[in-house]
């Protein structure tokens, strides 16, 4: 295949990705603007309640994500039914690790608590935290199932289903958050109601989308003809470990750079509920492009995976090269947008002006960070295309609490330059994570496959 050949098989796969991803982001979107609508008590209490919700989501969703590491290299080594029994295993720990998060989530004052935020801000957004756990199995579940999907090469089925989910989101959130149709008036915590529903609604939909479309044989749930069921159970549990051994890694490295993020929320929530208000619409305006980012970052690890599962090195460091021209095009393209844009862009989340004067020079410098923070995130899909995890989840956590946390500090509060100088701390954090993964991808592609 020649770069154009690549250029076009990466973007087949990766545009549904990104829509799936996206649509991850645009609920919460949904979510804080009807919520900033609804005051600016009710907007902290939602951006505090990320504060503990991202990281552990993130984490979650780290541990369904060895789901594409392993079926895309099943997928290109023409192993399918082995790449079925990676699906169940990643089914059976995405129920029980949403189970651990519905209850982790009902600790949220303490944790807000704990997190020097004061008690009647930790209050409201405990209570959105618990409504959120009440959802946090059917997030995983469908994130496993989508990332299965992905890595056989049928994207569509979890776009079609996100955007349901979206749709289902912003009608209940019309109820939930402002009471219409005799609905209870409910704010913030009535937009996390809103979101748990629909996203049991998507997850309802591409289990039973799963189930009447792929055969049995296929999902790994019945052995051939030659394969007892004393080997099936043994396939299944060594599938098991081998998910486990390469999503815990990832999962750590979702974990430290959700957390290195929810730092500088609370750094935000030191300095006063305006400023964490305006932090809360500038770090969902950062995240929306990065959701497509990491849909391309999925589109390289799958075909990466493929490349490494044909022992092809050259095609895994053409799929990494297309990836990257990609991302390179789309967000120069949306950084120049929130740029020129950006006192519009803060505007659809609130009408309050000292709201506003916080956040618009906050989003201008968001423009500027967004392409190093897409670019590491891409580096590391192929990386983890080629099982290298460990040791990118190392190089991250470097970057983003030995360089992003404590720059975030001395910028945003010892500065007292505020939330644009926490988001000028993401692009410091993120410049370092794109030099040192770089580095790492070029060593790893070059040794023989």
């Amino acid at each position: 295949m020649n770069l154009r050949s690549h250029l076009r098989a990466t973007l087949r796969l990766a545009a549904p990705v990104m829509i799936s991803r996206l649509g991850i982001l645009t609920i919460v979107a949904a979510d804080t603007a009807m919520t900033g609508w609804a005051g600016t008590r009710e907007l902290a209490a939602y951006a505090i309640s990320a504060a503990p919700h991202t990281p552990l989501l993130l984490i979650g969703v780290g541990l369904c994500t060895g789901t594409i590491v392993l079926a895309s290299q099943a997928e290109g080594a023409g192993k399918f039914r082995e790449s079925g029994f990676i699906l169940r295993a990643a089914w059976r720990q995405a129920w029980i690790a949403g189970v651990v998060l519905l209850g982790l989530f009902h600790t949220g004052e303490w944790s807000l608590l704990a997190l020097g935020q004061s008690p009647a801000l930790a209050i409201e957004g405990a209570e959105v935290l618990a409504m959120f756990g009440w959802g946090m199995p059917a997030v995983l579940l469908f994130a496993a199932t989508t990332m299965f999907l992905e890595s056989i090469g049928r994207p569509l089925p979890g776009m079609v289903f996100m955007l349901v989910s979206n749709v289902a989101n912003v009608a209940l959130n019309w109820l939930f958050i402002y009471g219409h149709l005799g609905a209870p008036e409910m704010g913030a915590e009535g937009a996390a109601l809103a979101t748990t529903i629909a996203r049991w609604v998507g997850t309802g939909g591409i289990l039973v989308w799963v189930y009447a479309t792929l055969g049995a044989s296929r999902l790994g749930a019945r052995p051939g003809r030659l394969t007892l069921g004393r080997n099936r159970r043994r396939r299944a549990h060594r599938a098991g470990r081998r998910l486990l051994a390469v999503g815990i890694p990832i999962g750590l490295a979702h974990g430290f750079e959700a957390g290195a993020f929810a730092s500088l929320t609370i750094f935000a929530g030191w300095l006063g509920g305006l400023e964490v208000a305006a932090y809360g619409i500038v770090l969902n305006l950062f995240a929306l492009p990065f959701m497509p980012a990491l849909g391309l970052s999925t589109a390289a690890n799958v075909r990466v995976g493929q490349a490494y599962g044909r022992r092809d090195r050259e095609g895994a460091r053409e799929a990494a090269w297309a990836a990257f021209r990609i991302i390179l095009f789309l967000q120069l393209a949306i950084g120049l947008g929130y740029a020129l844009f950006a006192g519009f862009l803060a505007g659809l989340y609130t009408g309050e002006a000292a709201v506003l004067a916080i956040a618009i020079p906050a989003v201008r410098v968001a423009g500027l960070a967004l392409l190093p923070d897409a670019l590491q995130v891409v580096l590391v899909g192929c990386l983890r295309g080629l099982s290298d995890v460990w040791p990118a989840t190392v190089l991250l956590m470097a970057a983003f609490w030995g360089t992003m946390v404590p720059s975030a500090w001395w910028l945003g509060v010892y500065l007292e330059l505020g939330a644009p100088g926490l988001v000028a701390s993401v692009g410091i954090g993120c410049v370092f994570a794109v030099a040192l993964l770089a580095l790492r991808f070029r060593l790893v592609v070059a040794r023989a496959i």
